[in-house]
């Protein structure tokens, strides 16, 4: 009897200290019933398997500007690979419920973060097609928010800043020089005499202006 109980008592403990590994609360999946689990996990299944089907289509976008010359070949590969690798990671923490311990089972904050250095790296791998990763980036934003608290979009929101401000202020980061060319403006530079010039924007009026005699 007294064995019995002692095993209880410790089959109680190492699960409680399983669910708060990595800081986290005490495991949910202890508390919750059966059909919750499984309703969960088909929920988790369906996000996933539309993650995987937006990564192909991105792929296929990719394999566009392929065909157009704009990017290397095996770049829609790679990024398809990249995007189902991280998936893959998710699904499979998602059929050992481990996203159960936790309140947000959605795993929510880690997959943005995943996801956004996913296309952080390749905008600077593709600068010259750089708006079509930050366009996926809003997209993240906007699909995420519906499961995100106000505090964890703040925090995911200003990490994706500091990631990408760099890129775009920097002078000499190739994403900022793309951004030169499609704003049309680009910093001042020397001239024959010394003096530096205003910098060359594609201004139709200030061309035709610079253009008039007198």
């Amino acid at each position: 009897m007294h064995s019995t109980t002692a095993d209880m008592i410790s089959i109680s403990a190492a699960s409680s200290l399983q669910g708060q590994g990595s800081g986290g609360p005490v495991a949910l999946a202890d508390r919750l019933p059966l059909h919750a689990l499984k309703r969960r996990l088909e929920h988790r299944r369906h996000t996933l398997a539309m993650q995987v089907a937006s990564y192909a289509l991105g792929a296929t976008v990719l394999l566009i500007y392929v065909h157009a010359g704009t990017i290397p070949t095996l770049l829609p590969t790679a990024f398809l690979l990249c995007g189902t690798t991280l998936i893959g990671i998710f699904a499979l923490l998602s059929e050992t419920h481990v996203n159960d311990r936790f309140d947000d089972h959605y795993l929510t904050v880690f997959q943005v973060g995943g996801h956004v250095a996913i296309q952080l790296g390749f905008l600077l791998a593709a600068p010259q097609i750089g708006y079509a990763f930050l366009n996926v980036l809003f997209l993240v934003f906007g699909v995420a928010a519906l499961q995100m608290t106000s505090r964890q979009a703040a925090v995911a929101w200003t990490l994706t800043t500091v990631g990408v401000a760099p890129m775009l202020v920097l002078p000499d980061t190739p994403m900022a020089k793309r951004c030169e060319l499609w704003t049309g403006c680009g910093r001042s530079s020397p001239t024959s005499t010394g003096a530096r010039s205003r910098p060359a924007c594609s201004n139709d009026f200030r061309r035709r202006r610079d253009a008039e005699p007198g």
